[in-house]
């Protein structure tokens, strides 16, 4: 069932974040079931259906567990707008890569810039990434440049070495270590147990995962953290098989722009993030 409804949707989030096996503030009112379910009788045989692959790895942006998220919402209530649902496949980051090119996917949720050809990109892009090199306070590094990595034992994300700018490429083969994680929850913990130095990584995302690690180890989480601010924000566009499509999203995208949808997925996140999240 498509969650549009934005009591339901909050709490579906809020469950999803907090780890409750259920949420009892909200609930959703009987005509807007009875309408939804009319909808999905008569939209069932005429709805067109995608394939998309997404990051398993990358909350909030994508909740695997609840089939939500940041990104994911926004694509959702898009492709509603020109009738076409959509089934997320997740996967680490070079096996979305690998399905897509291979064809068993119609769609990436959030593609690396110019990872892909012969495919067509959303005009907009629907996620942006600030990463940032992270260490922690103790160890007094000082790292004001990229290449002030070099010496330095550093955790990455899959796919860094290609995404980020080609200084970081040399960095990366210059390290003592470097190490890409498919898991960034993994990644985190390399950090806070003194695994590797120096961690990169999307500054949401690893508040969202340092406030996870709390509520199972509080010790490791009192560490205090560093931000070094190495990296422009990276933006990532949804990238489709279809230009049909890739133009049914465009179109859908501005509709729910347009009509306050999309500002209220936005609202509502960022409502609820500011309450769990921890400001290390």
């Amino acid at each position: 069932m498509e969650k549009s409804d934005n009591n339901l949707t909050a709490c579906a989030i809020a469950t999803t974040l907090k780890s409750n096996s259920f949420c009892i503030d909200t609930f959703m009112p009987i005509h807007y079931l009875i309408a939804v379910l009319l909808l999905m009788i008569v939209n069932v045989g005429s709805a067109q259906t995608i394939r998309v692959a997404c990051s398993d790895s990358v909350p909030p942006f994508v909740l695997p567990n609840s089939d939500q998220g940041i990104a994911l919402d926004v694509l959702r209530a898009a492709m509603l707008q020109k009738n076409i649902r959509i089934i997320p496949i997740y996967g680490s980051n070079e096996q979305n890569l690998a399905d897509f090119i291979s064809g068993n996917v119609d769609a990436i949720l959030v593609a690396p810039p110019d990872a892909v050809t012969h495919a067509y990109e959303s005009d907009q892009a629907l996620m942006e990434f600030h990463n940032y090199a992270i260490s922690l306070t103790k160890n007094d590094l000082h790292i004001d440049q990229i290449t002030d990595l070099a010496d330095l034992t550093i955790g990455a994300f899959s796919l860094a070495s290609r995404i980020l700018p080609s200084a970081f490429r040399e960095v990366a083969n210059q390290a003592p270590e470097y190490r890409e994680f498919v898991n960034q929850k993994q990644q985190v913990l390399a950090l806070l147990t003194g695994d590797v130095e120096v961690i990169v990584l999307e500054k949401m995302l690893f508040r969202y995962l340092l406030t996870q690690i709390r509520h199972q180890d509080e010790t490791l989480t009192r560490q205090t953290i560093r931000y070094h601010n190495l990296f422009q924000p990276t933006y990532y566009h949804t990238t489709f098989k279809s230009q049909a499509i890739a133009q049914a999203f465009n179109e859908g995208l501005s509709t729910i722009q347009a009509n306050g949808e999309y500002q209220t997925i936005i609202n509502t996140y960022e409502q609820l993030l500011n309450s769990y999240l921890m400001t290390p």
